[in-house]
């Protein structure tokens, strides 16, 4: 955040220095209005650059530091997120307690770490609760794990279909205390 104000108070200065100079060069008797705007032009254009340049080095710096200060796990890793619906086509919902015990049960002892998110999707046009699972760094069997578990759950709760996307990770990071 303190990046973002010393970027907006160097642009509000320079835009008053700017605009001075444009002045100063519009008033003089030896420059025509066509070459006052042409220097303005090409000031702020140089203004952008400057201020482009610094912006994306204090990002790289904010960037690295996180880095230094984190554990990374894995770059270039693979994840995926498994959506599984709620709504039963002949109706009803899933319960919470037939949830619990298929991720307790079943996702539990698949994988070692995973995430579940509530969330709301539309499948066929029709608007349902669902469960996302997302897991990170999978291995070959996890994904195999996934794609049994998906069979699993439409079997189990009647469903046409569990989504299962593959994710393409550019780095996992676990932030400390630190």
């Amino acid at each position: 955040m303190p990046i973002l104000l010393l970027f907006l108070y160097i642009l509000e200065c320079s835009k008053h220095i700017l605009y001075g100079l444009f002045l100063t060069t519009l008033l003089s008797a030896k420059r025509t209005k066509d070459q006052a705007m042409r220097f303005l032009n090409t000031a702020i254009c140089l203004l952008a650059v400057t201020l482009i340049g610094c912006a994306s080095t204090s990002v790289t710096e904010t960037n690295n530091s996180m880095v230094a200060s984190s554990s990374i796990v894995a770059s270039k890793s693979d994840g995926i997120k498994m959506y599984f619906g709620l709504s039963i086509p002949t109706g009803g919902l899933i319960t919470a307690q037939q949830w619990q015990k298929f991720e307790s049960n079943q996702l539990a002892q698949a994988f070692t770490g995973f995430s579940v998110v509530d969330a709301v999707g539309y499948y066929k046009g029709e608007k349902e609760p669902a469960k996302v699972v997302t897991i990170y760094n999978v291995s070959k069997a996890d994904i195999e794990s996934a794609n049994r578990l998906a069979k699993e759950y439409s079997r189990l709760f009647n469903q046409d279909s569990v989504l299962i996307a593959r994710l393409n990770v550019a780095q996992i990071s676990f932030v400390g205390k630190e």
